[in-house]
């Protein structure tokens, strides 16, 4: 049954990234980027609306027109899509190089306008994304830089006062140097509707839990008072941690895959512990 699996997978990702290197070669690409943004967008929306009783709140706090960073949490593969969704601007979403390698996400990520960005340092797309800021696009980004459970990081290394991981300086960075203000945004419910241990590596595509999502927009957070400052290390890690308190208090960690309170307790810590000492396949959500 695995291998039927994998080949079904397999399958589909060889006609979307022939698809994706089709549309490039006729140079149609942007255009169908629009249409299929613009139908995901009402279907995807509506599906929303009425399996995960979908809730926005606080939209007003994004600025109507210019060059604005979006920075959420992460705690499933539902939120690039929910960003997309919530945010009624046009979104560009900035990616992990490796989810553009992934089976059937790699070219949907394509797809959907997004660009890549290899963690730990790439300055030539940072300074692209600085240009696209600057002329006034939204870009979207989650300064965790991954989900907990994924890859090699541990749900228990979130940080003990947001919940969240710790935070990488990338965001920051982005918008002390596009001069352009920050909407912190706060995802719940979504990593208890499809947590990523439920994907391991592509081989199952579970169907999420219709369990509610909240998503929830804080103000935006100008950092012009810093424009003019050395941007320093200690700068950008002050900052950073300001931010994912920003996005954590936007967060209802009671709704987590595995509910917990914020500062997290030892208690918590050792609940999470156990989950992760766990030996075999997940074979139900069992929070």
């Amino acid at each position: 049954m695995k291998k039927i699996g994998l080949f079904f997978v397999n399958g589909i990702d060889f006609l979307l990234r022939s698809f994706v290197r089709l549309v490039t070669f006729l140079r149609i690409r942007p255009l169908v980027t629009l249409v299929l943004r613009a139908l995901t967008r009402v279907v995807l929306f509506t599906l929303h609306k009425l399996y995960f009783r979908l809730e926005i709140l606080g939209h007003s706090n994004i600025p109507k027109t210019g060059g604005v960073l979006i920075a959420a949490n992460h705690q499933s593969y539902l939120d690039p899509p929910l960003v997309g969704l919530c945010v009624w601007r046009w979104v560009t979403f900035i990616s992990k190089i490796e989810n553009f390698k992934a089976p059937i996400l790699g070219p949907l990520v394509e797809l959907g306008g997004a660009y890549p960005v290899v963690r730990g340092g790439d300055d030539t797309a940072l300074e692209f994304f600085i240009k696209l800021l600057k002329e006034g696009h939204v870009l979207s980004i989650f300064p965790e830089g991954t989900i907990p459970a994924e890859e090699d990081i541990p749900r228990s290394a979130i940080e003990p006062q947001t919940g969240l991981l710790r935070g990488k300086t990338g965001a920051i960075r982005l918008a002390l140097k596009a001069r352009v203000p920050i909407v912190p945004m706060g995802i719940s419910g979504a990593g208890k509707a499809l947590c990523p241990e439920a994907v391991p590596r592509g081989e199952q595509l579970p169907l999420p839990k219709p369990v509610k999502i909240t998503v929830k927009f804080g103000k935006p957070w100008d950092l012009n008072a810093y424009y003019d400052c050395p941007i320093t290390k200690e700068l950008l890690r002050t900052l950073t941690n300001e931010l994912m308190k920003k996005i954590s208090d936007l967060v209802d960690p009671i709704r987590n895959y595995i509910p917990f309170t914020v500062p997290v307790s030892e208690e918590t810590y050792r609940k999470i512990h156990a989950y992760e000492g766990k030996k075999g396949p997940l074979k139900s959500f069992d929070f």
